[in-house]
């Protein structure tokens, strides 16, 4: 399964998502992204880089950030009959959400982007992939 796609969602008032019904089923685990966005993660996906996370040595102030980053303020969603999750003010907050919103397909997980931010972000993509060093070996 994969997440692919850029789409224009609507954030109600009471913080209600309706997910496009080209996006294949799943139970996600919200949480803070990287960047400035939310990360919205699979189940399955989010126990491995779970499991992973927990191998990262305890004494490793980069690892502590790492989890809190991460675990502080994660939650589950699961779609209801209509396909909408609810985000939670403190992540609304995180990533800068208001009334529109962009969700991004990251492959194996997708990101809920202010679209301002979002548009950033591509621009600065832009401008990396005429940089050498933006060229992954092996790809």
């Amino acid at each position: 399964m994969g997440f692919w796609g850029t789409h224009a969602l609507i954030l109600d008032d009471e913080g209600y998502l309706t997910l496009p019904e080209s996006l294949p089923p799943a139970d996600f685990i919200l949480t803070q992204g990287m960047d400035g966005c939310v990360l919205l993660a699979p189940r399955d996906y989010f126990a491995g880089l779970q499991a992973k996370i927990h191998q990262l040595p305890l004494t490793r102030r980069n690892a502590r950030a790492l989890r809190r980053h991460l675990f502080a303020h994660a939650t589950t969603a699961a779609p209801d009959a209509q396909r909408r999750i609810w985000v939670p003010p403190q992540l609304r907050a995180f990533a800068q959400l208001d009334h529109q919103v962009v969700l991004v397909g990251n492959d194996a997980y997708l990101e809920l982007w202010n679209p301002d931010l979002w548009d950033q972000v591509r621009r600065d993509m832009e401008t990396q992939q005429q940089d050498e060093d933006w060229l992954i070996p092996g790809i």
